[in-house]
Formats: structure tokens, sequence, C-alpha cells
């Protein structure tokens, strides 16, 4: 019996060292391609492709209440950003346009419509409009201007978004009855914003206004936007949180640079923490606790798994690559990130919502400005902690060696 325990403990060192010594040599990743992360996002969503094709995004909607909607959007936005890349080849710019209309066409079905109330005071909600609407949008922006259905469908919308604000008490439009998340309001109001760079503008005097009501209307534990309100009166229900704050933070650059700046810096004091040298944002602000949930996905040791993943967009968007670059090597470690034949998944393509997330954040426009910026030797405590417990380790294993007397 003793043996058998010193046996197990062996067997756990050993995996405990395997696992260190994987996790310090994946923070050495590098893109394997040369137009650096964009290539790694060109990457994963050609993986990603079949799964999305096949029913993906129906799966993720038994997950989540807007997961159809969700995987298709971010797609699209994916490959939309990808279309900005620099020299990109034309084989490489057919297959993007192509996915976008996929994308699009389904976020119009009545799949995704049969989702969401059409009778909310914006019909079908916050939520769907204000993701369809942008997508439509960066269609527009990416692919085609001179589209005159996609043209006049953007422009309805946008009409529809601007009139349900300016006749609703509150800055926060709802995603469901009597319910509203200003995240899918940041979304709608960066529609607008992007039709008045694309288009005459038309609604300055209503982006403005909404823009001051939610300065307003921010948390007053953090002075962040909230992530959960009443529709009817705009109390807030729950404070500020990592998974919407950082998904708010990829689109207010394009709606207010100053302000976002403002609340990128006040999420970094408030959300930003280290283990063991390595960087990630929690769900909860510091000071604060609570369990994950469908929003934030695992919350593991306070750091939250969608604030993480999706934050280093948010982190790239602000030029914070102090944070982003690390967190994206650290990310590929631990999701077990793997290439082969011009494709990457996440954790074997097991959850395609991850695979999207990463492929987001690493199309992510100023994505370049970081990779080559030099950060400093930002591994070094991760791997003086990690020599320490290897060398515990190692004495462990040896007492251990001679107690049980293996």
């Amino acid at each position: 019996m003793k043996k058998i325990i010193g046996s197990l403990i062996l067997l756990l060192c050993f995996f405990l060292t395997l696992l260190l010594c994987y996790a310090n040599y994946r923070l050495y990743d590098r893109p394997n391609s040369t137009m650096g992360l964009g290539g790694e996002a060109i990457a994963t969503l050609r993986a990603l492709k079949k799964p999305m094709h096949d029913g993906a995004p129906q799966q993720m909607q038994t997950m989540y209440p807007e997961g159809f909607v969700f995987m298709h959007a971010l797609y699209a936005l994916s490959w939309c950003d990808v279309l900005q890349l620099p020299n990109l080849d034309d084989s490489v710019r057919m297959e993007a346009s192509k996915e976008v209309r996929f994308a699009l066409s389904e976020l119009e079905s009545n799949t995704a419509l049969q989702i969401f109330n059409a009778n909310l005071p914006l019909a079908y909600g916050a939520y769907y409009r204000g993701w369809s609407t942008y997508v439509q949008g960066r269609y527009i922006e990416s692919i085609t201007p001179d589209d005159t259905v996609i043209n006049a469908a953007f422009k309805r919308n946008c009409s529809a978004i601007a009139a349900a604000i300016s006749h609703h008490d509150t800055p926060w439009l709802d995603s469901y009855d009597g319910m509203a998340w200003p995240g899918d309001n940041i979304i709608c109001l960066a529609a607008l914003s992007l039709h008045d760079r694309l288009f005459k503008p038309t609604f300055t005097f209503e982006r403005e206004a909404w823009l001051q009501r939610i300065k307003k209307a921010t948390d007053p534990e953090t002075g962040l936007i909230p992530h959960y309100t009443d529709a009817a009166n705009g109390t807030i229900r729950a404070g500020a949180r990592g998974s919407s704050q950082v998904l708010m933070l990829a689109f207010l650059p394009y709606i207010d640079p100053d302000f976002s700046k403002q609340q990128y810096q006040r999420f970094r004091t408030h959300f930003l923490t280290w283990r063991m040298g390595l960087p990630g944002f929690r769900e909860y602000p510091l000071g604060f606790s609570g369990n994950g949930d469908i929003d934030s996905g695992p919350v593991i040791a306070g750091i939250g798994g969608v604030a993480t993943i999706v934050g280093q967009r948010a982190s790239l968007m602000h030029g914070d690559c102090r944070v982003a670059i690390p967190i994206w090597a650290t990310l590929e470690g631990l999701l077990y990130s793997k290439s082969t034949q011009n494709k990457k998944t996440y954790l074997f393509g097991a959850l395609p919502i991850i695979d999207v997330f990463m492929a987001w954040c690493q199309s992510t426009p100023s994505q370049q400005v970081c990779q080559d910026e030099p950060i400093g030797p930002w591994r070094l405590v991760f791997q003086g902690t990690s020599l320490l417990m290897l060398l515990t380790m190692a004495w462990l294993s040896n007492r251990v060696w001679k107690w049980f007397a293996i």
C-alpha cells in the first residue's frame, strides 16, 4: 500500500513537471504566418468553416440564449477584419467575402429572428438589432458599398435604432421584455457610428445624446458601464463585469475614442490581475467575487474565461501590448492550439465558440502594432515560480523515493 501511495505521488509530480515545462515552452509561441496574428485568424477561421456550415451555431443555441446569432456575428466580423489586412491574396479575399455573405444570410434568416421578441420598443430587441445591423454595416464597408439591398436594410435598421432610443426613458433599450444589457446597446450605438462613417452623417444628434446619457448611467462602484439593468427605469441590477466590459471595449473606440480610453483604464484598474506572473481579467471587480454563468464562462480563481479571451481584443484595441501579447501566448498553451494544413483549432475544436472568440481577437485591425513592439521580459516571474516548483517537486520526489522505499 505504501508503494502504491508513493507511486501516485511520483506520478503526480511527473505530470506537474510536464505541465510546467509545456506551459513555459508555449509562452514563446510566435505567429507562424508572415501576416502575424491576422494570419493566425485566417487559419482559425478556415478550421471553423466546416463546423459553421454543419450546425455548430444551432448547437451553440442549445447552450446559450443567443448562441446562433452570436456565432454568426463574430464569424462574419472576423472575416471582415481579415479583409482589412494588408497584402491580402485575392483567393483569401474571395474566401472571406463568401463566408461573410453566408453568415449575414444566416443572421437575416427566420431561424435567427424567431429567437427574439418582435414586439419590443425596438423590434427583436437590442441584442439582435445591434449585432445584425453592425454586421450589415461591416459587410458594406468591407465588401461592396454598392449593394443597394444591403444598404437599404442597414439604413432602415439604423433609423429604427435611433427612433427607439429617442423615445426611450432610459439609455438602455430592452434586449428582452423589461431586461436590458448595456453591452447590446453599445453595439447598437456602434452601428449608428458606423453608418455615419459610411454615409452622410444622419444620426449625429441621436448618437451624442445617447452617449451623454450612457456616461451619466455608469456603475458608481467602478465608473464603468454596468452589466445588466432594468429597461423600464434604468436601475442597475448587476454592476460592471469583465465578460461584458471586454465586448463593449471592443466597440467603444469606434464610438468615442477618448471615453473608450478612460473606460479601458478604469477596467484595467478594477479587473486586471496576475497569477504567477501571467495576466488575466477578472469577471468581477477587485474586492468582489461571484460564480460563473453563461455570460462569463468558467471563473477560476476569480479569472473570467470570456473576460480574458476577449480581453485580448480590448487590450489590442487600446494599444496595451504588455497585456495583450502575454494573454495571447498564455492562451495558446492553456487552450492547446494546434495548427495543421493551414488550419488552427483550440481544445481540438471541441468548443467552436472558443475558436470564434480567438479568431475575432487575432483579427483585430491594430494587432500589427503589438507584434512589432518589444514588451520586455514578461515571462521572468512565471519562469522563476516554475523553477521553484520544479525544485520543490524534485526534492519531494527524492524524499518519497526514500520514505516509501520505491
